[in-house]
């Protein structure tokens, strides 16, 4: 019997782990659909009309800037105009204007040596052959020579040199020596350039001309002297002049076009700088960017969908175990993008990221609806980003902080709000206070910018309530809305539950005050676990009777049946509960609790009366036919179901607290070491705040009202 039970639960783990694969797979194409969906939207709602256009060709329409523009290359072409108006910056060195005089001296030393060795040549000529200075043939005499002299002389000197040098007394060459430094220095006092130094030279041999004291040719030996022995003294700063030209280019204003502004004319030649611009816009068809953006989109979106998954393995999300809810997620993602590119066609200062994220916030965890909330600024964001700019611009990463921002304040402002009003007023608190902060906005363009935020919220506000409960139809959500209205004792299945089992209502009552208390200290949904309190015994409205607490003033019926009977009769109220929890659309978590809220445990009243009885031939007969509950809400409610159901049928509530707590410690303990609270995430810390939160509630029950005294005259 135990191996068939083992054979039994081996072949339904099989079936689940195969149903919850399949899950798996279908949820992961899902997401992969709406990743390529998010970039094929994304690259497409920025294709711009291309056209075709090239330098001297006609403008066959008026081109306008559909965006502050730069126009860098006609500012570069006025940057280099301006580099090549500042002159050169030359540095005055006066140590070479005394150098250049030392040079001077020093040459006029060497051709006083010269005149001294042809005035040898000179005298050694016979007595009866020598002339005056002025009427020798110097050519003639001193043509032997040559050779000699040549040899000793500076390569500066010509032969023509040597013949004024002999021809001149050495008071005319020191004559002609301070002339000519006197000059020199006169014209180098300001400074002289490498380009000017020929032209200074050249002055000086026609001012010594002009002057009348000196001949050409002495003028000549002059120009030579200085020629050789003569540098400049303005030598070229090459840092100062390109610290010069580089102030003077940075001093140009760049050629800027507002938003609006037309920068080609209809019927006007297109320039190389207006070409630019136009590529700058992206109005001409550009294979490269085009793929480019595709690449960029694809990266792009594969990091953020990327670390999303991840996020949603490593915490084991219900989002990737259950394909229902990560269609509803996708979907609701993909009704974002969708509210975007309509919005995008509109105007770019609708934010319509706030949409999804005030459903998300309803139906998700604060910590995961936050973070869908990032998730989805990123996407719409990009979705919105304007048609030039594409992702990398200041409206897009203002549009992203906004989103950002304003999604924080939805999930913290809503804070599981229980009016549909609500919605609005998340939507409209956020979205002004986001927009208009980081820029510089005149009062009309702030006033303009709180508009459309305003309306922004107000749009999403009224979207999400009129989209939410299609969502909640759909997808089976237990949103505060929802389980509000289930709450409501008017409705339909509690009415029946109070009228045909008031035992099983009372008692449902009192769990869920009990779950709502325990809930709150585990950071559970209280809200989800009073509403699925009132509903977890549904199923006993098949058949009341069948249950103690709904027997008054009747026979048990279980006196006459077997104990496999009352168990299979116990435990279908599980099944039924399911079934009719599904028939009247209760939200797929509750359903979820309604399942679980026993466990896989056994019927233990039966059970046991069945082992006094003799050997159970089939067990499985006596174990609910659910599994352990899997989350917070089912774990609390089982622990509530049993507390509430013992201290009842106890009389608990007689005891003392000490006593009491002492029993539910026993209840809750017993429950945790049975493995019945294995799979969902309470911990033994927890267990403590959950029996201390039950004793709170029961002290409250338990209290005592005083007894008024009969009236003295009757």
């Amino acid at each position: 019997m135990a191996e068939r039970k083992r054979e039994n639960r081996r072949r339904q783990k099989t079936f689940l782990g195969q149903v919850k694969m399949q899950g798996k797979t279908a949820s992961l194409v899902l997401y992969i659909l709406l990743y390529v969906f998010c970039v094929v939207a994304g690259v497409l709602s920025a294709q711009t009309e291309k056209y075709t256009y090239t330098v001297g060709g006609i403008c066959e329409e008026t081109i306008t800037a559909n965006k502050d523009l730069v126009d860098e290359y006609s500012t570069e072409i006025l940057r280099e105009e301006a580099k090549q108006k500042v002159l050169p910056v030359y540095q005055l060195d006066d140590t070479i204007l005394n150098q250049n005089e030392e040079n001077i001296y020093n040459a006029f030393s060497q051709i006083e040596q010269i005149r001294q060795k042809v005035r040898q040549i000179y005298l050694a000529q016979p007595p009866e052959q020598i002339k005056s200075v002025a009427e020798t043939d110097w050519e003639a005499l001193l043509g032997p020579s040559m050779e000699e002299i040549r040899a000793e002389r500076p390569d500066y000197l010509t032969d023509q040199n040597i013949y004024t040098i002999a021809s001149m007394e050495p008071k005319q060459l020191e004559t002609l020596r301070d002339a000519m430094v006197e000059k020199v220095r006169i014209k180098m006092k300001d400074g002289v350039t490498a380009d000017d130094l020929v032209d200074m030279i050249e002055s000086v041999r026609s001012e010594l001309i002009s002057g009348g004291a000196f001949t050409s040719e002495q003028a000549l030996l002059a120009h030579a002297v200085a020629t050789a022995n003569i540098n400049s003294n303005l030598t070229y700063n090459i840092e100062a002049t390109e610290s010069a030209r580089l102030a003077a280019a940075e001093a140009v204003k760049p050629v800027q076009y507002q938003k609006g502004q037309n920068i080609v004319q209809k019927g006007e030649i297109i320039s190389e700088a207006q070409l630019r611009l136009i590529k700058q816009m992206g109005l001409m068809t550009d294979e490269r960017s085009g793929t480019s953006r595709w690449i960029f989109s694809a990266l792009l979106m594969a990091a953020v969908f990327g670390i999303a998954l991840l996020y949603c393995i490593y915490q084991r999300h219900s989002v990737v175990r259950d394909a229902k809810s990560a269609l509803c997620m996708i979907l609701l993602s993909a009704l974002g993008i969708v509210v975007a590119l309509i919005c995008k066609r509109i105007d770019l200062r609708i934010a319509p990221v706030f949409l999804p994220v005030i459903i998300g916030a309803v139906i998700l965890r604060r910590k995961t609806a936050l973070l869908y909330g990032v998730w989805m600024s990123i996407i719409i964001s990009f979705i919105m980003a304007p048609q030039k700019a594409f992702f990398f611009d200041d409206q897009v990463l203002r549009s992203m902080l906004a989103g950002l921002l304003g999604s924080f304040a939805v999930v913290l402002i809503f804070r599981g709000k229980q009016s549909r009003a609500e919605y609005i007023y998340s939507g409209m608190a956020v979205v002004y206070l986001c927009y208009g902060i980081l820029e510089g906005y005149t009062w009309q363009q702030y006033l303009a910018a709180a508009l459309f935020s305003l309306g922004s919220g107000v749009l999403c506000g009224f979207l999400a309530i009129g989209i939410l409960p299609i969502w909640e139809a759909c997808f089976s959500l237990a949103t505060p809305s929802r389980l509000l209205e289930l709450s409501n004792p008017s409705n339909p299945l509690l009415r029946r539950l109070m009228i045909e089992a008031s035992g099983t209502y009372h008692h449902s009552v009192m769990v869920a005050n009990l779950a709502e208390a325990g809930a709150e200290v585990v950071d559970a949904d209280a809200l989800l676990t009073r509403v699925s309190a009132y509903y977890h015994d549904i199923g006993k409205l098949s058949n009341p009777l069948m249950f103690k607490e709904n027997q008054m003033n009747v026979a048990n019926p279980h006196d006459s049946m077997t104990p496999e009977d009352s168990a299979k009769a116990i435990r279908s109220h599980i099944t039924d509960g399911v079934a009719l929890a599904r028939k009247n659309r209760l939200p797929q978590q509750m359903v979820d609790i309604i399942s679980q809220h026993h466990g896989d445990g056994t019927v233990t009243y039966f059970y046991r009366m069945a082992r006094m009885h003799g050997e159970i031939e089939d067990e499985s007969i006596f174990h609910y036919p659910s599994i352990k509950p899997q989350t917070k809400e089912a774990g609390v409610l089982m622990l509530a179901d049993v507390v509430e159901a013992a201290i009842r049928a106890n009389n608990a509530m007689r005891l003392d607290l000490s006593a009491i707590h002492d029993q539910i410690q026993t209840l809750v303990i017993d429950r945790y070491n049975s493995g019945q609270l294995d799979e969902c995430p309470l911990t033994r810390r927890d267990m403590t705040n959950i029996i201390d939160a039950f004793v709170r509630v029961l002290q409250g029950a338990n209290h005592e009202r005083i007894a008024y005294p009969e009236d003295p005259e009757k």
